[in-house]
């Protein structure tokens, strides 16, 4: 009797143990993100953003038209590449930030003019082991004087 006791307490005691002792769950470990999903190779890209009316609080817009109604029109070339050596080729001039401008006359009107952007960075070898940290790109834009000609209606435009 008092070993079907004993043996009867250690069933017991078995049976809790294997109870209490059960693997508690932990949540999954997500893979760690990967460093190169924000990362780009250096790049010359540049926007060109003229203002949309001759006001001077008006909005600027990118474009690759620029409409020349009135006595001059800047134009605006701003590289995407943030943190760089810039060296901008604009005709004879030679500019070296990050934006720079040009006045635009009449007498541009019906020109195709070509913008060249050098850029120099240190590459992300890591990431880009082929990047060698320069790239240049040559945009061209037309100065029209108005708009209702019929290459101007294909495109994007913002208002």
């Amino acid at each position: 009797m008092k070993s079907l006791k004993i043996i009867t307490a250690l069933a017991i005691l078995g049976v809790l143990i294997l109870l209490a002792c059960r693997k508690e769950e932990q949540p999954d470990i997500n893979a760690a993100a990967d460093p190169c999903a924000c990362a780009s190779e250096v790049s010359a890209d540049f926007e060109i953003i003229e203002r949309h009316s001759q006001i001077a609080n008006s909005e600027m817009i990118v474009t690759d038209h620029v409409l020349q109604n009135s006595g001059t029109k800047q134009v605006r070339f701003r590289a995407k590449e943030e943190d760089a050596e810039y060296t901008w080729y604009i005709g004879t001039d030679v500019e070296t930030d990050r934006e720079t401008f040009k006045t635009f006359g009449l007498q541009w009107i019906g020109s195709n003019i070509p913008i060249t952007l050098v850029v120099k960075k240190e590459p992300n070898t890591i990431c880009f082991p082929q990047d060698d940290g320069y790239d240049s790109i040559t945009k061209n834009f037309t100065i029209y004087q108005e708009c209702h000609e019929p290459y101007l209606l294909e495109g994007t435009f913002r208002m």
